[in-house]
């Protein structure tokens, strides 16, 4: 019985958590989509259109918190999410190369600012719950650290934008950042080769 009430315990504070990170991204989710075309910066919007993923992996993870049997499909899902952003990042950096663009450096920095400060909230919800409870969280918390890189990337891009009005940083930072996601999903991936041995 304690078991079951410690287990109980544990399933009430990750569906918490993960509700108070989609209330987080349903904020953030719009306003990067929206400073990315306002301000020309494809790494913001990238970042933006990225979330609108995480979106949908927070929900799908807040039903798997009550099936446990459904653990094993939202880490695959975490991975091929990764994966693909980093994908994304890779040819939307060659993208902005042979297409580059003037970008609005002050709303890419207060943006990205707002970004960043959402996945710092994030990394200190999910943490604890990766340490001590399902794979699922695991997961959730490896894929809010990739997008805390993401983010803060695009913070150092949007301050040599604003100050230094280096445009090509967006490639640079979507070019540099884009190999530490990949390995993210990776590492995902192999947990998922591994479920049946643990």
């Amino acid at each position: 019985m304690g078991y079951d009430r410690c287990d109980h315990t544990h399933l009430i504070e990750d569906r918490t958590r993960i509700a108070i990170a989609l209330l987080i991204n349903l904020f953030v989710v719009p306003l990067e989509i929206w400073g990315g075309i306002f301000s020309g910066s494809f790494s913001l919007l990238s970042d933006g259109f990225h979330m609108t993923s995480h979106l949908a992996l927070l929900s799908f993870a807040c039903f798997v918190e009550t099936k446990k049997k459904y653990e094993f499909y939202s880490v695959f899902l975490n991975s091929l999410f990764l994966i693909r952003l980093a994908m994304f990042m890779f040819c939307g950096a060659l993208w902005r190369i042979f297409s580059p663009a003037e970008i609005l450096g002050a709303t890419m920095l207060w943006i990205s600012c707002v970004g960043l400060f959402g996945d710092i909230v994030q990394i200190f919800l999910m943490y604890p719950a990766s340490r001590d409870h399902s794979r699922n969280m695991m997961s959730i918390f490896a894929h809010t650290l990739s997008d805390a890189s993401f983010s803060f990337a695009i913070v150092v891009g949007a301050i040599c934008v604003y100050f230094w009005k280096i445009s090509g940083i967006d490639a640079v930072v979507l070019l540099v950042f884009f190999p530490q996601v990949f390995i993210w999903g990776l590492k995902l991936t192999k947990e998922i080769f591994c479920w049946e041995k643990k």
